[in-house]
C-alpha cells in the first residue's frame, strides 16, 4: 500500500504523539457519546451475521476440544504410539506399492515401535 504525504506525516505525528493523540481521542468520545452510540449500532447491524458466525465457530472449537479430550481419554494407548512413530523417520518407498511413502501405519497399536510405511492410497486401504 502506498501511502501519501499526508498519510505519512499523520503517521509519524501519531508515532511520535501517541499519549496526547489517546488523551485527544478520549476527551472526544466523552463529548460525543450519542454518536459514537449511533456508530456502534450501525457497524453491529452491518457486521451482526459475521459475529454470529465467529461465535459458532468457537463454540465448533469449544466442542473439538472436549471431543478430542475424551479421544484422548478412550485411547491412551494410539496416543502413546502416535507420539513414538513421530520420532521415526519415514522410508523412502510405500511397503505395499512402491510409491513415495507419506504416511505410518499401525498394525498393532501395543507395538508402537512397528510401523508400516505407505503411501496415502495405500493407507486408506488399509483402513
Amino acid at each position: 500500500m502506498v501511502l501519501t504525504r499526508k498519510q505519512e506525516y499523520r503517521r509519524e505525528y501519531y508515532k511520535k504523539n501517541k499519549e496526547i493523540e489517546a488523551k485527544k481521542k478520549k476527551e472526544w468520545v466523552i463529548k460525543n457519546k450519542e454518536k459514537v452510540k449511533l456508530t456502534w449500532h450501525k457497524w453491529y447491524k452491518k457486521n451482526k451475521n459475521g459475529l454470529q458466525m465467529k461465535r459458532q465457530t468457537n463454540k465448533i472449537k469449544e466442542i473439538r476440544n472436549e471431543q478430542q479430550k475424551g479421544y484422548v481419554k478412550r485411547n491412551p494407548e494410539k496416543i502413546k504410539a502416535h507420539s513414538l512413530s513421530r520420532k521415526i523417520k519415514l522410508q523412502e518407498k510405500c511397503q505395499d506399492c512402491g510409491k513415495k511413502a507419506t504416511e505410518k501405519h499401525h498394525e498393532d497399536y501395543s507395538k508402537p515401535e512397528e510401523v508400516v510405511f505407505l503411501c496415502k492410497e495405500c493407507h486408506t486401504r488399509r483402513h
